[in-house]
């Protein structure tokens, strides 16, 4: 058997094999594109200078290689006829000296491109070594026997490819080491196929030379290089390239990677080309209405906001809900619970289930990633893929990948964009003159007389005068600038990737605002020369600085309440009786924060056997959050003498983990297995502390606590949470069709008590992959990929905060005879142990026409039972509650849809279309007793744990003009059982549609998201209509006025009577909750490729112009009101932003 060596370093002995087989492997892509081009254009410019006397050959070729760039290959057999040669070249051409050194030696040469190829002159024989092409040929002979092996580009052997004579039966399946031997005739074409790889075909005729193996693509581009081919002593080694199709996308899932196409759990992702079309500082803002099943919501248009996260709803009656976050294998140690401890401007804007309009956003630890750094996001639903995560996957789990690189030339990649953004939405607010009207009447009404007390803004203001508050406040323009670069390279053995983000922006409001992060990304990996040992050290660290006002108002003040600014440009009060709030002067005061985020994983892995490699993970997570929120003198009104105020606080939440494996990983002719053994130690803790300063005379000293008159400090936190598990996985594919995949846990989590702090999770997941029959193949052609699968485990969820088994006690406020003294915070329960989740569900996957269409649907449901709630207690105990199991049971059920489609796939013109959508549904099983519990009023058996219960006020009477309240429960009066079932705030149904359109180099992208929605609503705000100090929907114009009137909206009150009694119970009816379903062009792309005009110039590898636009319009019925932030005037909707950038890479 012949052996093939690059001719710069001949290979000698064993132990030079491997090194051999890269170099081999490295030629490959020279090799392919050599047999498809010709270069003898450019040859002629290529010249060499040489002397020697008695040299051999081998001793020149690295010469031609160093001064031409031209690689020879060539093997090794042919240089053993070879004489030694005299020559002596001044800039000689490359052809001519080819010519002088091969003159009178039984060789010849041919060039490719880049490549020179040297053989024998002579034919070859019966055993010569197979190089197949598309159009490509072995020697011609009666009959041969084929050797090899088939493998993938990593040099793995793919057990079980196919190796047969295309259009007979003649053909063999590849051994567990990829190797084969199959008997061939002449004019045979040779069909080699994998699954998840591309197919090549080798035809035997005539010729005499050995050429390279490529396949025939499945994409567009009939040219790319999707198959090589080298030899060595087992023969031809056959290199087939990974398919480019979606269904051999690698998916990041728990503790590995797998495809699509054999993938038994249910999950999404969104790759980093998707992310990047979005102009958003959070990650997670990236993923509204891209995954079936993952609902998320943004908090408000505030920058660093939280966003809210739900995967496929609500498990928990009153303990958490949200999913695990790991970003590179290490946990968050804060989750996506908000950061701040003080009151900001990021807090308002997040309704809660009751409709007030309380703070609940506040600042997401997710602004510390800088979305251009991210690789992918993975989201995992069933329990097949969030079991071996125990109950910290117990809401499902969210996998964020970052960048890295493998080996190639220095790359340098990079983006700039700056952008404006503005409020989608205002109020429709009434004018002047009908805010006059209202409040006359409202006095008429109440039968009460103006004076400059109830009335000073009709009695002191001036009422010809108008100020649209709305537009002054939030009608800014908030500008930001984005930029990131990143450098990565390597060779075969060390890999690394360095990336560096800054981006900077402010609100739209009319203060001195901003918001700056700074991030850094590095990736280093390093393989031993043998590739047994691997090392991969990841680091992220992002810094934050922020300033924007603790909160704003004023944006309903009156239509004709004082100019902010007097006639010097001074903050102006009002008249004296008729002094305001001038909001200008509450966005004098500052809130500052400093975040720091350090993310450290370390991977070291080492290749025991070839089948057996031990790993061990650890990982390091830390967030700072330092706070100062400045309230000076100048911010109130001189006449009211107050003092400045400042508080100050500082949190950290820190967390490592480390997990240790053993994956051993076995191929056979039928199969595939891969076994994973492990463990878990998680240590995170939180901590935090806040003082209240006060009495400041002079605001220049406010940010020193030594100035200060007092000193309150509140009681500081200290929470520690300790996790411990030992997970196994077994995966097993039978004949590329049939999929089996075992998964169990042992979890231990220090928030139980003895006797209960160990829980046991197990999952199971299948799959057929139908299509592989050959039945069905045969039957159906236009059937090109089919799977069925299913999946059922258990979970459990410990999200209940820590220490709740025990006693817990806090400083007293009031001290024992002069002494510091404690008080019970909390009743302990050391018998509470976990909620547990069942989870069931079944999927269809499909292709049609060469997977042109892919389509999944699923169909899910989800039990939560032994849930831990607050059970509430009598007043008698000195305690509200304490936690309990309680028998009751959630089920979450609901359909996901996907669907992507080319609708037209030409050269100068592609279509490309994706659709979602998820029908959730979450119901309150089973609550025993709930009737006489103090639960009664809040939930329904049957419904949703998101109902909305309140008032039905269903009209107005006519003969008083007050709003009328069903009588639900007969009684003849007003009381709690009159508040009925209103609707629930989960989504009926939410999903995305993206269009996507390329022209040659331009692209122009679209992505809608839409989502049904029920929530808190605009009429909430006519809960006082006709109150002092306020504006009002012009919606409350059809109001009841007189006796007889059928009209939709009670009488106007000042503040009294019967009116102003009903108007308070507005906010908890029907009137304060609407449909708020939407349709939103959430993001829009235009995108310039400008590459061909810079063909010429090698420096570029990629350069481009875009245009992005986030929010961009919105259809929903009330069209005054952002969907979104529905409730709440403090807080600053979601902005429609608008982009302009360039990205390059050379």
């Amino acid at each position: 058997m012949t052996k093939t060596a690059f001719c710069e370093r001949v290979a000698r002995g064993g132990n030079h094999r491997f090194t051999k087989t890269l170099l081999v492997m490295k030629l490959t892509l020279f090799l392919l594109l050599a047999f498809s081009l010709q270069i003898s254009a450019k040859l002629h410019g290529q010249s060499v200078s040489f002397s020697g006397k008695g040299i051999s050959l081998e001793s020149i070729f690295p010469v031609i290689k160093k001064q031409t760039g031209y690689v020879v290959f060539c093997n090794a057999e042919v240089l053993k006829a070879a004489r030694p040669v005299t020559i002596e070249a001044t800039n000689m051409p490359l052809e001519d000296f080819l010519e002088s050194i091969l003159d009178e030696q039984p060789l010849q040469y041919a060039i490719k491109k880049k490549t020179i190829i040297i053989s024998k002159k002579s034919k070859a024989t019966s055993n010569s070594v197979i190089s197949p092409h598309i159009s490509g040929s072995i020697a011609r002979v009666d009959l041969l026997l084929v050797r090899g092996i088939v493998c993938n580009e990593k040099g793995e052997p793919l057990a079980g490819a196919n190796i047969m004579a295309k259009g007979s039966r003649k053909g063999v399946a590849a051994a567990a080491d990829g190797s084969f031997s199959v008997n061939a005739e002449v004019d045979d074409i040779l069909f080699i196929s994998s699954v998840g790889y591309e197919e090549a075909e080798i035809k035997l005729t005539t010729a005499t030379t050995a050429i390279v193996l490529s396949s025939k693509p499945s994409s567009a581009n009939q040219n790319a290089v999707l198959a090589s081919v080298h030899t060595d002593v087992r023969g031809i080694v056959i290199v087939l390239k990974r398919s480019n199709t979606p269904l051999d996308e690698v998916q990041v899932i728990a503790y590995g990677t797998t495809t699509r196409r054999f993938n038994t759990s249910s999950m999404g992702r969104v790759a980093s080309e998707t992310i990047a079309r979005q102009p958003v500082s959070n990650p997670l803002a990236a993923l509204q209405g891209r995954i079936p099943g993952l609902d998320v919501s943004l908090t408000n248009g505030v920058p660093g906001s939280a966003v809210k996260v739900r995967i496929r709803g609500t498990n928990s009656l009153t303990n958490g809900s949200e999913p695990l976050y790991i970003v590179d294998g290490v946990p968050l140690a804060s989750g996506n619970t908000s950061l701040n401890r003080l009151g900001n401007l990021a807090d308002y804007g997040t309704p809660t289930s009751s409709g007030l309009a309380t703070p609940g956003g506040g600042l997401s630890p997710f602004q510390l990633i800088n979305p251009a750094e991210i690789e992918s996001i993975e989201v995992l639903k069933d329990a097949d893929a969030t079991t071996i995560y125990g109950s910290r996957g117990a809401n499902g789990v969210i996998l964020i990948t970052t960048k890295k690189t493998g080996a190639g030339k220095l790359s340098v990649s990079g983006s700039f964009y700056q952008s404006i953004a503005k409020a989608t939405r205002f109020w429709d607010l009434m004018d002047t003159k009908e805010y006059v009207a209202m409040r006359k009447e409202a006095f008429r009404n109440d039968n009460v007389t103006p004076n400059k007390t109830n009335a000073y803004d009709l009695l002191l203001w001036d009422t010809t005068s108008y100020t649209n508050w709305q537009r002054m406040i939030l009608g800014g323009t908030a500008r930001a600038s984005d930029a990131n670069i990143a450098l990565s390279g390597g060779n075969a053995l060390t890999q690394f990737y360095v990336g560096a983000g800054y981006r900077q922006e402010k609100t739209v409001l009319p203060a001195d605002d901003y918001n700056k992060r700074a991030t850094i990304n590095s990736t280093i990996t390093q393989y031993s020369a043998n590739r047994k040992l691997s090392m991969q050290l990841k680091l992220m660290y992002a810094s934050i600085k922020s300033k924007t006002p603790p909160a704003f108002s004023g944006v309903n003040l009156p239509p004709n309440a004082p100019a902010p600014f007097d006639a010097d440009g001074n903050l102006n009060w009002g008249p004296d009786g008729g002094e305001f709030d001038n909001p200008f002067a509450i966005l004098k005061r500052s809130g500052n924060t400093q975040t720091d985020n350090l993310i450290g994983n370390l991977q070291l892995s080492y290749a025991i056997t070839p089948d057996l490699k031990a790993t061990i993970k650890t990982g390091y997570n830390a967030v700072f959050l330092s706070e100062t929120n400045l309230t000076p003198i100048s911010s109130f009104n001189p006449k009211r003498n107050m003092t400045g105020s400042s508080s100050f606080a500082n949190s950290s939440a820190r967390g490592w983990n480390m997990e240790p494996m053993l994956e051993y990983k076995k191929k056979t002719s039928l199969g595939s297995i891969t076994i994973l053994l492990g463990s878990t130690w998680q240590h995170d803790k939180t901590a935090g502390s806040s003082v209240y300063a006060s009495g400041y005379v002079i605001d220049d000293f406010l940010t020193s606590m030594n100035a200060a008159k007092t000193l309150t400090a509140t009681p500081a936190s200290f929470n520690e949470y300790k996790y411990a598990a030992v997970f196994g996985r077994i995966n097993y594919i039978l004949k590329q069709k049939y999929v089996l995949n075992l998964s169990a846990r042992r979890d231990g989590s220090s928030r139980f008590g003895d006797g209960n702090k160990y829980s046991n999770f197990g999952a199971v997941g299948v799959a057929w992959l139908f299509t592989e029959e050959p039945a069905i193949k045969s039957l159906m052609p236009w059937l090109s990929f089919g799977k069925l699968r299913g999946s059922y485990g258990t979970t459990g969820n410990d999200q209940i905060g820590d220490y709740r088994y025990l006693d817990t006690w806090i400083l007293s406020a009031n001290n024992y005879e002069n002494r510091l003294s404690l008080s019970p915070n909390a009743l302990f329960n050391g018998n509470y142990n976990w909620e547990r989740n069942k989870k069931l569900e079944i999927g269809l996957e499909y292709g049609l026409f060469n997977n042109r269409i892919m389509s999944s649907i699923a169909w899910y449901l989800n039990r939560s039972d032994n849930q831990l709630v607050q059970y509430k207690l009598p007043i008698q105990t000195g305690f509200t509650n304490v936690i309990r199991n309680f028998p009751a049971l959630i089920e979450n059920s609901g359909v996901e849809l996907e669907l992507s489609a080319e609708i037209i796939k030409k050269a100068n013109f592609k279509w490309d279309m994706g659709f979602n959508i998820t029908f959730p549904k979450n119901r309150l099983v089973d609550f025993p007793g709930l009737s006489t519990s103090s639960y009664a009023t809040t939930y329904v058996v049957g419904k949703s744990v998101n109902i909305v219960k309140g008032y039905l006020m269903d009209e107005v009477d006519p003969a008083t003009g007050v709003y009328i309240v069903k009588d639900m429960d007969g009684d003849g009066r007003l009381g709690t059982g009159d508040r009925t079932l209103l609707g629930k705030t989960d989504p009926d149904y939410f999903g995305g549609i993206n269009n996507s359109f390329t022209y040659k180099n331009f692209r122009v992208q679209l992505f809608f998201e839409f989502k049904q929605k029920f929530d808190v609503a605009q009429g909430r705000a006519a809960s006082y209509a006709g109150s002092i100090g306020m504006n009002y929907p012009r919606m409350l114009l059809d109001r009841w006025q007189e006796k007889g009137d059928q009209a939709t909206y009670q009488r106007y009150t000042q503040g009294t009577g019967d009116a102003y009694t009903m108007a308070q119970r507005v906010a908890g009816s029907n009137l304060g909750y609407a449909d708020l379903t939407y349709l939103r062009l959430r993001n829009f792309e235009f995108f310039w490729d400008l590459k061909k005009y810079f063909d010429r110039i090698d420096t570029f590898k990629a350069l481009s112009l875009f245009l992005r636009a986030q929010n961009v319009f919105t259809w929903n019925r009330d069209q005054d009101v952002d969907p979104e932030m529905t409730n709440n005037l403090n807080g600053i909707p979601p902005l429609r932003t608008f982009a302009f950038g360039v990205q390059f890479q050379f």
